[in-house]
């Protein structure tokens, strides 16, 4: 019922934001349950960079700095929110 927070989700809010995103959710089974796993460490560019499986496991990835400044540049908004003031 979930896994389309761990596969479109997760993602898509990491290349709306311009930043990597990680996604750590339970695996394996416990208690007679079945959890989905599916943890995602996804690119400023919406890019996966590392997924794991269904089993409990480790997943890492190397994040660079470039690409997040290459996605803040394409996305134009998010030069807007220093103006933005609350009262």
């Amino acid at each position: 019922e979930w896994r389309w927070v761990a596969q479109s989700m997760i993602p898509t809010r990491a290349y709306e934001n311009g930043v990597y995103l990680g996604y750590a959710n339970h695996a394996g089974c416990q208690n007679g349950l079945t959890f989905l796993g599916q943890s995602v460490i996804a690119a400023p560019h919406g890019a996966e960079v590392a997924r794991a499986g269904a089993d409990p496991g480790i997943i890492f990835a190397d994040l660079r700095k470039y690409d997040i400044a290459t996605a803040r540049r394409r996305l134009p908004y998010l030069r807007d929110q220093g103006a933005i003031r609350f009262r």
